[in-house]
């Protein structure tokens, strides 16, 4: 089944429990009204853009728009200095 982005709506926003992972395609990664907002396939995402979070989501996922369509999983963990953890997931054919 081939599906377009725009029509891959995110179903719910998330909340992560340390060691928690949120998994789904990327559809849309945007900062607005002091917040980072990661959308998935899965729900999205959303962290106060003075956070340590949104901190590393913007290195890793926000100066690339090439993350866009791809399939991602992001961990929440219980350490101060990484609190969340980014894995591409390569596309099986």
């Amino acid at each position: 089944m081939t599906y377009r982005l725009h029509e891959l709506q995110p179903k719910r926003p998330i909340v992560l429990q340390s060691w928690q992972e949120a998994v789904g395609t990327l559809l849309k990664f945007s900062t607005q009204d002091a917040f980072v907002t990661v959308e998935l396939t899965c729900g999205s995402l959303f962290f106060h853009e003075d956070s340590a979070e949104a901190q590393i989501l913007n290195e890793e996922l926000g100066k690339s728009r090439a993350a866009i369509g791809q399939k991602i999983g992001i961990i929440r963990t219980d350490d101060d200095e990484h609190p969340v953890l980014i894995r591409k997931i390569p596309l099986q054919e």
